[in-house]
């Protein structure tokens, strides 16, 4: 495949005077590829506001070696006018001798004052004493506007702002010539700013469009860029980009790939704990997709486990691009450490164990580089534990490649990378590195034993114990270094270039096929109930392909069962059996079992929908299982619904599509009246988690009274039940984060209010919630109602607004337990 032929698109948020490792990697592969494939029509967009945005894209030009025929554009720029006929704004407020200033510390910023009032404050650029803004304030000392100034001091943006919250009320956009010609409204409720309108304005200033949120702003200019008469493939970087990446209207020439930098998971950092707000977007719509690329082999196999195998997701690791410095003297007692001084670095982990470290080898030295908040705690706990004649603590250095390659060993103590390039550039100068074993890259990157050492996870006793043992081995710290230097092969630019032509072959190559047998259809003829016991039941159909030139047989064609949950995603296949009939159709007559869903998944409850994948090499297919209304026994239907030990209720159904779903949900128990007496909810805090999305995050305590001696709480699953009160619809969903400690559940989830079961039918809606356990057969209703209020508890009852959605939790006046009512307010804009 020609890929110089076709057109790549590069979404990122920002481009700024400085810009940080997510930025790199994207103009990275933008060289790599553009090498590799002998030039290549690219644009990188951006979407954020910038008054320097052309200064800023012809750094890239000269400073990073960017080829000159790559586009690089910006939504604010394109958008405004060529030809304005005002006058450049340099300022409203020339004149600073009058004032009395006041120089901030630690800020390159500056507080004036007139006969003793607070008037304006100044903010510069450290690196070019730039005048960034200037603050206005009232008498009232509360902020009234802001104005942003570019490189030549021309006002390009002005913010009026709400000064009861300081929040902006309204956003104007000038061109270089002090042409408006872009308006932001905003409007504050319920602790939420959000857009209420914006206006595009001509070069005669009359008004060119209206819309009522950025992301129709960014659709309706992207719809310009794009040409969807050519092969396309549009690769995003940045998270907040995700949204508008998918929402992009679908097209045969245009191919979506999102590239993951950083962890998509909360802590503890498992497979199945909290996703990040920022990832739900393509991770709860994968099928939607054609590609997430991710960094490391870890990564993927987290969200195979939690969302099955899939064909789409791919390990493609950062192009080592630095420097390697040939083999040098080495100071053997010297441990380097370069990267930020965070919190989430666990720098404090390090000192901890070097003190041990210089207990049994006095003379060992450690070195830090970099920059941060941390930086005076760490010089205190060196000061404190009396390490300052073995500890240097450094700024950022222009040259880390030979810092590494003077010491012995690096050492990672992060809770958490999204790769850890820094394990790179380490082995690529010749120095092992003991690091954390955490989640992602170390794995990926260090082979135990070999070019370094993996620890666990936060056990400062081991790191220390590990690093003794290099130091004074300088044999196996040699042997280290040479292996060292040997990895860095596989994460070469030509392998890089390789992985990627993979990737875009692969994903045409599926979307042929999926066009090839896009009207294959499999049609139910008959589905019944066959053994409660083994939880069986027999399917019945025939697979047919589009016309009768199509062939859907081919010997290496394997075809599966696919269960896939409504909400979570998660699916699991189970290998169907087919006969053939002729080139066209295919039977399917399976007898399939439920028990490695019910026996081995922590997903037991929902709404599953039944699939026939096809398979073939690296690629797949799927089709919905439908009713063939003409043949089916409708009865049929009806006898698939069934009690799985008496704990599960299974019923079968047909969507209005007319395809197969089964719900699976826990049964509801009596009352049982003695309940409060050994089981009840401790504590509950919840919030809303993320501005842009309806995300509802929740969590809390249940303890088990130690004298129900015959509970074991180990064997419990708690699951959240929503009820829409105006029909009595229910839906279970398992809580995906639990854990057991000190006889205590703790448990943590979110709901999604965006999602399609909230925002279809009814403009007002009122849900009621309730957590079920699961424990041994039993099932045990516990109640979210007023008692859930205690010392333990945070509960925010405040609104959710925003993008016409307006979500109210509160207490029941009726029955006390805690409702949410969900009401749609603008219907022309539910766009999640």
């Amino acid at each position: 495949m020609k890929f110089s032929e076709s057109e790549f698109i590069f979404f990122v948020h920002k481009i700024e005077e400085v810009f940080g490792g997510l930025t790199k990697s994207m103009l990275d592969r933008a060289k790599i590829l553009n090498e590799a494939y002998g030039g290549i029509n690219l644009k990188i967009i951006s979407f954020s506001h910038h008054p320097d945005f052309k200064a800023n894209a012809e750094r890239l030009y000269t400073d990073y070696k960017l080829p000159t025929h790559i586009k690089i554009m910006n939504l604010y720029q394109s958008l405004e006018p060529k030809n304005p006929k005002e006058q450049s704004i340099q300022s409203w407020d020339k004149n600073d001798e009058e004032y009395i200033v006041e120089k901030v510390a630690d800020k390159d910023a500056y507080r004036y004052y007139k006969n003793g009032l607070y008037i304006k404050y100044k903010s510069f650029e450290k690196l070019n004493n730039k005048l960034k803004f200037i603050d206005f304030f009232n008498e009232s000392r509360q902020r009234v506007k802001r104005e942003d100034y570019d490189l030549n001091g021309n006002i390009r943006r002005v913010i009026y702002f709400d000064t009861l919250f300081n929040v902006p009320k309204q956003e104007l956009y000038y061109t270089e010539n002090g042409h408006c010609f872009l308006s932001k409204w905003f409007k504050f409720s319920d602790k939420v700013n959000s857009i209420d309108r914006i206006v595009l304005f001509d070069e005669n200033a009359q008004i060119n469009k209206i819309f009522y949120s950025d992301l129709a702003l960014e659709k309706y200019w992207i719809n310009k860029i794009i040409n969807m008469n050519k092969k396309t493939f549009l690769i995003t970087d940045a998270r907040p980009m995700d949204d508008l990446a998918i929402s992009i209207d679908k097209s045969d020439n245009l191919y979506k790939i999102f590239v993951k930098h950083s962890i998509h998971l909360r802590e503890p950092y498992n497979y199945d704990s909290i996703l990040r707000s920022g990832n739900r977007a393509v991770l709860q719509n994968l099928d939607e997709v054609d590609a997430v690329v991710l960094l490391t082999n870890a990564q993927k196999k987290d969200l195979e486990l939690r969302y099955g195998k899939r064909h789409n997701l791919y390990v493609i690791p950062h192009a080592y691009q630095g420097k390697i410095l040939k083999p040098q003297k080495k100071d053997n007692k010297k441990i380097i450490s370069i990267g930020r001084y965070h919190k989430d670095k666990q720098l404090d982990h390090l000192i901890k164990a070097f003190k041990k470290i210089v207990n049994e080898i006095p003379d060992a030295k450690l070195e830090f580089f970099g920059f941060g908040v941390e930086r005076s705690n760490m010089e205190k706990q060196v000061e404190e534990l009396g390490l300052q004649s073995n500890v240097k603590i450094n700024d950022s250095t222009s040259n880390p490649y030979q810092e590494f390659a003077n010491a012995a060993v690096s050492v990672l103590t992060s809770k958490y990378e999204g790769f850890g390039l820094v394990l790179l550039e380490s082995l690529a100068n010749g120095t092992p590195v003991i690091s954390y074993n955490i989640k992602y890259g170390p794995s990926d990157i260090i082979t135990h034993n070999e070019t370094g050492v993996l620890v666990e996870p936060g056990n400062i006793d081991e790191l220390a114990v590990k690093l003794i043992d290099l130091l004074k081995d300088q044999d196996k710290l040699a042997k280290m270094s040479s292996l060292a230097r040997k990895r860095i092969d596989k994460f070469s630019q030509v392998e890089f270039a390789k992985k990627w032509s993979n990737l875009l072959s692969n994903i045409v190559n599926q979307r042929n096929l999926n066009k090839d047998n896009k009207n294959a259809q499999f049609h139910l003829h008959d589905i019944y109930w066959m053994s409660n016991q083994n939880m069986e039941f027999l399917l019945s159909g025939i697979l047919y392909g589009q016309d009768q030139g199509d062939n859907i047989i081919n010997a290496e064609k394997r075809y599966f069962w696919k269960f896939r949950n409504k909400e979570s995603k998660a699916h699991f296949f189970i290998e169907a059996e087919a006969n053939i009939i002729d080139n066209n159709k295919l039977k399917f007559k399976n007898i399939v079992s439920l028990k490695e869903l019910v026996m081995n998944h922590r997903f037991q409850s929902g709404t599953w929908e039944l699939l026939l994948t096809t398979t073939y090499d690296q690629y797949s297919l799927d089709n919905f299982v439908q009713i063939d209304a003409s043949n089916i026994h409708h009865r049929n239907l009806e006898q698939v619904n069934f009690k799985i030990f008496d704990k599960y209720m299974c019923k079968f159904n047909s969507n209005r599509k007319g395809n197969i779903e089964f719900e699976i949900n826990p049964i509801n128990s009596k009352k049982n009246n003695n309940l409060h007496s050994f089981i009840y909810l401790e504590a509950y805090q919840d919030s809303w988690t993320d501005s842009e999305k309806a995300i509802y995050n929740y969590k809390g305590e249940i303890q088990i009274n130690s004298n129900k001696s015959n509970f074991n709480l180990d064997q419990s699953i708690v699951f959240r039940r929503m009820k829409r009160l105006s029909d009595n619809k229910v839906i279970y969903n398992n809580i995906l984060w639990q854990k057991i400690i000190d006889n205590k559940l703790i448990f943590e989830d979110t709901i999604d209010f965006s999602s399609d079961i909230f925002l279809q039918g009814l403009r007002n809606q009122e849900w009621q919630m309730n957590l079920v356990l699961e424990n041994n057969g039993q099932v045990y209703e516990i109640p979210l109602n007023q008692s859930i209020i205690t010392n333990k508890s945070i509960i925010n009852l405040s609104s959710y607004v925003k993008k016409g959605l307006k979500i109210k939790p509160s207490f029941s006046e009726n029955t006390g337990d805690l409702t949410f009512i969900v009401q749609k307010t603008r219907k022309t804009i539910l766009g999640f």
